[in-house]
């Protein structure tokens, strides 16, 4: 299994460092790494480990995330 790729041949959807918006909670935060997940026979990229901007670190869906641009 290729840690860069998922079995779809994409890399993650989020990048460390990468700025977001986490709508359920109203909180900006900072991507920590984009999990892989495996589901036999998948693997695929699924929750983002993220740090809010309170300090708090968390995990989220990737799906209830909303990327930021460089400006916002």
């Amino acid at each position: 299994m290729n840690q860069e790729l998922d079995c779809y041949g994409r890399p993650p959807s989020f990048i460390k460092d990468e700025r977001v918006w986490v709508p359920c909670v109203k909180m900006h935060a900072t991507v920590i790494e984009q999990m892989m997940c495996y589901d036999y026979p998948e693997y695929f990229w699924g929750n983002v480990k993220v740090m809010f901007d309170d300090g708090v670190p968390g995990t989220c869906n990737s799906w209830q995330l909303v990327k930021l641009d460089e400006h916002s």
